[in-house]
């Protein structure tokens, strides 16, 4: 049986995230993702919450969960050359088989 284990998803200048990259480590057990509006700091919205798994899905399969074209994800602020790599392990047994 084959197993896939994510380390790690790196983000930048992708949908919401800047130029100042995000990095995700994924360890054991639940994950949630929350976020801070520095605008209206009492509201949660728009503050890029699904720009990871946006990026978790672009980073697998070259596309994004809300099918945005391409020429949408790159960040519009910055204009520059968006990045999404994710680190993951491919157990096969007993075996890891890393694939960075």
């Amino acid at each position: 049986m084959k197993k896939v284990v994510f380390e790690k998803l790196l983000i930048k200048n992708f949908l919401s995230v800047g130029d100042k990259p995000v990095a995700i480590s994924f360890r054991p057990g639940l994950h949630g993702i929350t976020g801070i509006n520095k605008d209206q700091l009492d509201r949660r919205n728009g503050v890029g919450k699904s720009t990871i798994p946006d990026a978790l899905h672009f980073a697998l399969f070259g596309t994004t969960i809300r099918e945005l074209k391409k020429e949408f994800i790159l960040n519009n602020i910055t204009g520059k050359t968006c990045e999404v790599s994710l680190s993951l392990v491919l157990l096969t047994g007993s075996r890891p088989i890393n694939t960075k």
